[in-house]
């Protein structure tokens, strides 16, 4: 938040203190009531002072988007557009493949897979939420590259219950996977995971950057004026 819009805040505050103050009596009955007042106050005042501070951050964030130059907003839009649709189709195929491997339970299959994809997916719905609001993009960011680990992990072990198909694309698959070493076999199926992470990560650090450098070059302008 800017200095000076903190600042004016802070002095408002004051003042209607020390009118409050002011107003009331002198007699100790008068001051502790006044105490209790102010403490009230401050106690029922403080999801009011959280909804404003909200408001200030949403509208600073709007005005240095604003004062970005059209090129870094449309590559921070892109990064971000990228990031949307790969966490939907993540989310999708995690909730379907999920509901399915649930009513049809493979022996190839562990039993908690299913359970696993399903929460996986409504954990990465909460995920786009906050990489949906500026203040907590970095978090949902995050929280996408870590679910990528058990959706892919869990949707693999699920795959042969989706389907024929797919268990038979299972067995052809994991057959040469297997034949590796542990080690080597371990980082070939944990591969699309680690890319996918990666993807969200760059996304992320890509689409708040601008924001970001703008808000440094700002209060560097701030402290030198």
């Amino acid at each position: 938040m800017p200095a000076n819009v903190a600042n004016a805040r802070r002095d408002e505050l004051a003042s209607d203190l020390w009118e409050h103050s002011t107003s009331a009596g002198t007699t100790p009955r008068e001051r502790r009531a006044l105490a209790f007042e102010i403490g009230s106050r401050a106690v029922l005042g403080m999801g009011a002072d959280l909804s404003w501070r909200g408001q200030q951050l949403r509208r600073e964030h709007r005005q240095q988007a604003v004062a970005l130059p059209i090129r870094q907003r449309a590559g921070a839009r892109r990064a971000a557009t990228a990031v949307y649709v790969l966490s939907a189709l993540m989310i999708v195929v995690a909730l379907s493949a999920g509901a399915r491997a649930a009513l049809n339970v493979s022996y190839l299959s562990p039993a908690g897979a299913p359970a696993v994809l399903l929460a996986c997916g409504v954990l990465g719905c909460a995920a786009v939420f906050l990489f949906s609001r500026s203040g907590s993009r970095l978090a949902g960011g995050v929280g996408l590259a870590v679910l990528s680990f058990p959706i892919g992990w869990s949707l693999m072990l699920a795959l042969p219950s989706v389907s024929a198909e797919a268990s038979r694309l299972y067995a052809t698959v994991m057959r040469p996977v297997l034949e590796l070493p542990p080690l080597l076999a371990l980082g070939t199926m944990l591969l699309p995971e680690m890319l996918l992470a990666c993807f969200f990560l760059i996304g992320t650090l890509c689409a708040r950057r601008t924001v970001h450098r703008t808000s440094h070059l700002d209060s560097s302008t701030d402290t030198s004026g």
